[in-house]
């Protein structure tokens, strides 16, 4: 034992002069140490270690030659700095310059895996030859790609940058790429799509789509759509991203498609022919310019009203009539400035165009004595398009100025009452009148109040069932009240541009906040509200709602034609009783005869990931009764079931039943096989089948 402490010694010994920096010292370890004092060579075995800064290397074996300071590790090697970890058959390691090579190395950051036949590097990069990626596990069915040589990056990001790529899934690699670049951070399987299957309007179908990350922070690629009655549908599509770190960022995106149709002659939702020659395009862009500005905007053309339905159904049925708009904005504390600008690039669809809008919000700050102001003022150029034939095209300049004062006194904790008064001048260049558009500006003001009482109660109630741990009841009445005189004035000349549009809902009470400022209508309205809360105690989040129900009625002293001194009462109830179980109602009913004028209700039940099911109606007087039932179902680890079913009690038909079927491949790939029966007049046909491949999310 004296021995080979004392040739432990001597190693250390040797080796710290010809180290980079003296003041650090390799620590050596293993079962078995053999020392040649002639050739300053020494053989560990058995769990052999060397130790030098955050530097450690282990192996069954590892040979180190002090003059040169080089270890040669081999069997079960691992070489790690810090967090970050590479294995190898054999490691020649320099502890000089912190350089190695590899002999079959395997390394990366989850969810890349990379692994090759040889490779030389340092404490930063790693350069790999004949190497295989894999995203994810490696398997047949995981996304790959074989390169000549990858250039590994050992840093927090993580990049691969390849060249020689062979793309594919597993072992089959089949498609070409010159170069590659790939980071950890950034998942290549959500940049692949494939979906196939059958639909009446396009035929048998199927739709591919992949982008390749060429540099940092951008993929290339396109979109390949192949339908039997139409023909082949084709387009680029992009990602980009920029996170220089900090406040700033830059992430869009870029998807389109071109189709020469040669199906049936069609119409669109105007009655005009649909063209043969069919095409889309869709970007959208969120930019972090420093703190406090950001860039967004959206641009989506359509060469038809029906290109996206027939050939993108699944961002079509979401957003049906598309927008297209840039803004900018720069926030503060109290002050938000934006520039604001929406456009009409398709010609089949009614858009309230600016051109653009510049806004001013003067966020509520104190003033004196509890007094808050609030400020909005706006410049636009507003146009709205004729579509439809014998309609008129609307155009005007505005400029539109609110500023609003509020004082709130709270008594008692259990009462609030808030006093409210505002001005709004708006100003038109162009109106409707006869003299061909003489300038017009209307003058509103509005007064009013918010009041609001709390009350509470508390009940030492508890049901291990259903997790009840006490209760508390929370009881919120308010009363809300407006009186905004001869806000109808000027309509005969002002163009109803931002209007009124269908919403069941009720309106918003005061001037500052109403939208349809060029449809006014006087108002002079009390509204009377009443919240009910019940909870209980949570050990995670301190409490949970169990049950809510909301009443508000809107009570007019002065009325406009066709409406009632009293308005409809709007009850909004929700049950939450356990965390399986949530009941939503939402019924609009008339207090006058107790009818029924709109009722939607939701009941969703769930075991975990083991099944689903929700029960909806969804009805609305003299227009909608329609119910609806979902319900899905795990299997096992790889199956799981759904159904989804649409009955119309107006029609007495099924609009719809779906049944199909979820599939997971290698827990790496979703497949849905889905059957979809329709009934009624429908652009799709009666029957649909697809199979949609999707990659799964981490």
């Amino acid at each position: 034992m004296n021995l080979r402490r004392s040739l432990l010694f001597l190693l250390l010994a040797a080796a710290a002069p010809l180290l980079a920096k003296p003041a650090l010292r390799p620590v050596f370890s293993a079962d078995v140490h053999d020392y040649n004092l002639a050739t300053g060579r020494t053989v560990m075995r058995g769990h052999a270690t060397i130790v030098y800064g955050d530097m450690e290397l282990h192996a069954d074996e590892i040979d180190y030659d002090v003059p040169t300071a080089t270890a040669v590790a081999k069997g079960h090697v691992v070489l790690n700095f810090g967090a970050r970890r590479v294995l190898a058959d054999q490691i020649t390691y320099h502890l000089k310059d912190g350089t190695y090579s590899l002999v079959n190395p395997k390394l990366g950051k989850f969810p890349l895996f990379i692994h090759g036949k040889k490779a030389e590097g340092n404490r930063q990069t790693v350069t790999l030859d004949d190497a295989v990626v894999s995203y994810g596990e490696p398997g047949k069915w995981t996304p790959s790609l074989a390169a000549d040589q990858i250039r590994y990056s050992l840093t927090d990001g993580g990049d691969a940058q390849a060249t020689g790529v062979r793309l594919g899934l597993g072992i089959f690699k089949p498609f070409p790429v010159p170069s590659i670049q790939q980071s950890a951070a950034v998942s290549l399987r959500s940049q692949m799509s494939l979906m196939a299957g059958y639909r009446g309007q396009v035929g048998a179908f199927a739709d591919a789509g992949l982008r390749l990350p060429i540099l940092p922070g951008l993929s290339l690629g396109g979109n390949v759509g192949l339908f039997t009655k139409r023909g082949i549908m084709v387009g680029p599509a992009a990602d980009y991203s920029s996170d220089v770190g900090g406040d700033h960022e830059i992430i869009g995106s870029l998807r389109s498609g071109y189709i020469s149709d040669h199906g049936p002659a069609e119409t669109d939702i105007l009655g005009a022919p649909v063209p043969t020659n069919r095409s889309y395009l869709t970007w959208v862009h969120h930019q972090v310019v420093y703190p406090g500005l950001t860039l967004d905007g959206s641009f989506n053309y359509w060469s038809d009203s029906e290109v996206m339905r027939d050939y993108n159904p699944r961002q079509f049925y979401p957003v049906q009539e598309p927008d297209s708009y840039v803004e900018s904005m720069f926030s503060t504390d109290n002050v938000q400035i934006s520039l604001f600008g929406r456009f009409q690039p398709n010609h089949f669809y009614e858009v309230q165009q600016r051109s653009p809008e510049f806004r001013v919000d003067l966020l509520p700050i104190p003033v004196a004595l509890g007094v808050y102001e609030r400020m909005q003022l706006s410049f636009a150029r507003l146009t709205d398009d004729a579509v439809t034939p014998g309609q008129t095209t609307l155009r005007t300049d505005r400029a539109d100025l609110y500023y609003g004062l509020t004082r709130t006194f709270a008594p008692k904790p259990w009462l609030g009452f808030t006093a409210v008064a505002g001005g709004r001048i708006t100003h038109y260049r162009d109106t409707l009148s006869a003299g061909g558009g003489d300038p017009y500006t209307r003058t509103l003001g509005e007064v009013g109040f918010d009041a609001h009482l709390l009350a509470s109660g508390t009940f030492d109630y508890k049901n291990k069932r259903w997790g009840i741990d006490g209760l508390r009841h929370l009881i919120i009445p308010k009363l809300s009240y407006r009186y905004i005189p001869e806000a109808q004035k000027g309509q005969a000349y002002i163009p109803p541009i931002d209007r009124m549009s269908f919403d069941t809902y009720l309106p918003e009470l005061g001037l500052g906040d109403t939208r349809s400022i060029d449809q006014l209508q006087a108002m002079n309205t009390m509204r009377l509200s009443l919240e009910n809360v019940l909870q209980t105690r949570d050990p995670k989040y301190g409490s949970r709602d169990l049950a809510s129900l909301t009443l508000a009625n809107d009570f007019r002293f002065d009325r406009q034609t066709g409406e009632r001194k009293v308005s409809e009462t709007h009850i909004d109830l929700a049950l939450m009783p356990a965390r399986w179980m949530r009941l939503e109602v939402y019924e609009r009913l008339a207090p006058q005869d107790f009818s029924i004028q709109e009722l939607n209700t939701g009941l969703t039940v769930h075991d975990g990931d083991e099944w689903t099911a929700r029960v909806a109606t969804h009805y609305l007087i003299g227009q909608i009764s329609e119910y609806a039932f979902d319900v899905s179902r795990r299997i096992n680890e790889v199956y799981s079931s759904f159904m989804r079913l649409r009955y119309d009690a107006r029609l007495s038909r099924m609009d719809e039943q779906t049944y199909g079927i979820e599939q997971t491949i290698a827990d790496a790939w979703s497949i849905r096989y889905a059957v979809s029966i329709y009934s009624g007049p429908r652009r799709e046909g009666h029957l649909g089948l697809s199979v949609e491949v999707e990659a799964r999310r981490f």
